[in-house]
C-alpha cells in the first residue's frame, strides 16, 4: 500500500510538474506574445514621445519668441508713451505762449488804438492852426495892402502869432515822432 500510494504520489508530481512545465512554456508564450505586440507599440510609442517632445521644443521656442517680441512692444510703447509725454508737455508749453502772446498783442493792439486816436487829435489840431496860420496871413495881407498907421504893430503881432504857430507846430511834430516811436 505504501509503495502504492507511493507511486500514485508520484504520478499525481509528475502530473503537476507536467503541467507546471505546460503552465510554465504557456506564460513564456503569452510573455513572447506580449512582448512582440508591444514591441511595435514601445517603438510608436517612442515615436509619439519623439514627436511630442519635438512639438514641446517648437511651442517652448515660440513662447519664448512672443514673450521677447512681447517685450520689444512694451519697450516700444513705454517709448511712445514718452514721447507722447514729451509732445504733451510741449503743446502745453506753446498753448500758454499763445495765451501769452494773445494777451500782449490784445494790449499792444490796445496802445495803437489809443496811439492812433491821439494821433488823430494831434492831425486836428495840426490843422485848426494851420487854418489860423492862413488866416492871419490873409488878415496881415490886407493889413499890409491898405497900409494902415499900425504897420509896426501888425509886424509885432504877426510876429507873436508865427512865434506861436512855430511853437506849436513843433510841439506838435514832438508829439507825433514821439508817437510813431510808440507805434515802433
Amino acid at each position: 500500500l505504501i509503495g502504492a500510494q507511493y507511486e500514485k504520489d508520484a504520478a499525481l508530481r509528475a502530473d503537476a510538474k507536467a503541467r507546471v512545465a505546460a503552465l510554465h512554456g504557456r506564460f513564456l508564450s503569452v510573455i513572447r506574445d506580449i512582448d512582440d505586440g508591444t514591441q511595435p507599440l514601445a517603438k510608436k510609442l517612442a515615436t509619439f514621445y519623439a514627436r511630442l517632445n519635438d512639438k514641446r521644443l517648437a511651442i517652448t521656442e515660440a513662447f519664448e519668441a512672443s514673450q521677447a517680441a512681447s517685450a520689444e512692444l512694451r519697450q516700444s510703447y513705454n517709448a511712445l508713451l514718452n514721447e507722447h509725454d514729451t509732445h504733451k508737455c510741449r503743446y502745453d508749453t506753446l498753448n500758454e505762449m499763445h495765451a501769452e502772446l494773445a494777451e500782449t498783442l490784445a494790449i499792444k493792439n490796445g496802445y495803437i488804438t489809443d496811439l492812433e486816436r491821439q494821433l488823430d487829435e494831434v492831425l486836428k489840431l495840426n490843422k485848426f492852426y494851420e487854418g489860423q496860420l492862413l488866416e492871419s496871413d490873409k488878415v496881415i495881407k490886407e493889413l499890409r495892402e491898405t497900409r494902415s498907421k499900425g504897420a509896426c504893430d501888425i509886424t509885432a503881432e504877426m510876429n507873436k502869432i508865427k512865434k506861436v504857430y512855430f511853437k506849436e507846430n513843433a510841439l506838435l511834430k514832438v508829439r507825433i515822432e514821439e508817437l510813431e516811436l510808440e507805434l515802433k
